[in-house]
């Protein structure tokens, strides 16, 4: 059995070119966040991942 087979996992991208500094998003009680990367052009990935079981 996979550690993840219970885990619902979301990649999140988001970008905003024309900010000059970063706002904190409220992204949920809900999830958690694993990771996040700077993109080569500027943008953001992250990974999320729900924190409990639910019928989405």
């Amino acid at each position: 059995m996979s550690m993840f087979s219970s885990s619902k996992w979301f990649l999140c991208v988001a970008e905003d070119h024309n900010s000059s500094s970063l706002k904190a998003t409220k992204i949920g009680q809900g999830y958690r966040l694993i990771s996040i990367e700077d993109t080569h052009d500027g943008g953001l990935v992250s990974l999320l991942q729900v924190k409990q079981k639910n019928n989405i």
